[in-house]
């Protein structure tokens, strides 16, 4: 079964159209209500940045295995470098033990890191990038990829507080520091169907606010649909997938979906493609207070009366995402091949 998640045309902004912004803010709504997932189009990015992520990256991977392990983590449970096929298990975050995942990953973050009182508190979630030496120009390609998808992600994310009622600027203060990366993940090829306990990229929520997912076309990105059934998703072209995490469905008092979702090979037989993503990967500041917010409109809906939002105890970001990665990294310590 396939699903086609829906598709939000950020097009419709350019120019100061009051109109097409409550559409829109509308149409968020419905989807993350319903679906937890977006793809959004005319979203600004030039596609030739993104092209030359992918190619850049398809040559990193294409290096000797010696080549790309001079560029793993400096210290355990730091997310940055690279990690080997059979090292992860995503699925461990949320104490399910299946097989490593069939995938490599290069994570980089924020480079260079300021030097402010916040930065330094906030340490933990501001580790330093681990960069390759090829190829050559890898960082400032990083660099440049990560701010494009911070100023995507503020403005979805204020178009996302709109369609709360909250009002547009509502999320800024407590998103102008945040704890974001990007990941990039490499699917090898498989010439057999793995083993039913073993996938691509375990069952999992995503931990912060919203992930920006662009991929190379190549589907296998399954969702767990309300009757808890794995449906795939039809990738859609020109797109960046958009899909809420914990910290924004808390926000939400639930409104919002956080939905499970994995990777798996393609429908059919095998053989299997390799398969490509890039996650860009958004949290709020590190001590950001994450509890239900005083929704007023509910577009899709109502909102969350107050005892459905009772059971959401505030948290501190921060802590919230390093519990998830504590036992994500604990998982990988014990899993490397």
């Amino acid at each position: 079964m396939t699903i086609h998640v829906p598709v939000i045309d950020l097009g419709a902004l350019r120019g100061d159209h009051a109109a097409d912004r409550r559409n829109i803010a509308e149409a968020i709504d419905e989807a993350l209500h319903t679906v937890g997932f977006m793809a959004v189009t005319g979203h600004g990015v030039d596609p030739a940045l993104t092209a030359s992520m992918f190619a850049a990256m398809d040559e990193f991977f294409a290096q000797p295995l010696e080549e790309k392990l001079s560029a793993s983590p400096a210290e355990p449970g730091s997310p940055r470098g690279y990690t080997r096929v059979g090292s992860t298990a995503q699925a461990s975050a949320h104490d399910v033990a299946t097989k490593p995942d069939l995938v490599e990953t290069f994570n980089a973050g924020l480079d260079p890191i300021p030097d402010t009182a916040y930065h330094r508190a906030a340490a933990e979630f501001f580790a330093p990038s681990v960069w390759p030496a090829a190829p050559a120009g890898l960082r400032d390609l990083w660099g440049t990829y990560l701010s494009t998808m911070q100023d995507l992600a503020d403005q979805i994310l204020g178009l996302m507080a709109e369609a709360l009622g909250l009002g547009p600027a509502y999320f800024e203060a407590l998103i102008d520091k945040p704890m974001a990366s990007a990941t990039v993940n490499r699917y090898p090829a498989l010439a057999e169907a793995p083993s039913p306990d073993q996938f691509r990229g375990g069952a999992h929520t995503d931990y912060g606010t919203i992930t920006l997912l662009a991929t190379d076309g190549v589907p296998g990105l399954q969702l767990q649909d309300s009757d808890g059934e794995w449906v795939h998703v039809e990738p859609v072209a020109d797109s960046f997938h958009v899909n809420t995490g914990d910290m924004l469905s808390f926000w939400s008092g639930g409104h919002w979906r956080s939905t499970w979702h994995r990777v798996v090979q393609p429908a059919g037989p095998p053989p299997y493609p390799s398969r490509t993503s890039i996650a860009y990967f958004h949290s709020p500041n590190a001590d950001a207070i994450i509890s239900p917010l005083p929704i007023t409109v509910g577009t899709a809906g109502a909102a969350p009366h107050e005892s459905e939002r009772s059971d959401f105890e505030p948290v501190v970001a921060g802590a919230y995402l390093r519990s998830k990665l504590d036992r994500y990294h604990a998982a990988r310590s014990t899993a490397q091949p």
